[in-house]
């Protein structure tokens, strides 16, 4: 049996403009929208975390000082 790797559903609204600018980019990518919805999240989530760390090693490198 395969183990379902999203389970966790997510509803959003968004500005019509905005949508029809996400379907021609996944139509032209044909992929689905909630694909590339997904990948901008892993993306946007992944510069917080290097955000994140490059600040504490700020931090540190000040407190040295």
């Amino acid at each position: 049996m395969i183990k379902a790797e999203f389970t966790k559903a997510l509803t959003i609204a968004l500005r019509e403009d905005t949508y029809l600018k996400l379907k021609e980019l996944t139509d032209e990518e044909i992929t689905s929208m909630a694909h590339w919805v997904r990948h901008a999240i892993y993306a946007a989530l992944e510069r917080e975390e290097e955000e994140s760390r490059s600040n504490e090693t700020e931090k540190s490198h000040q407190d040295l000082f």
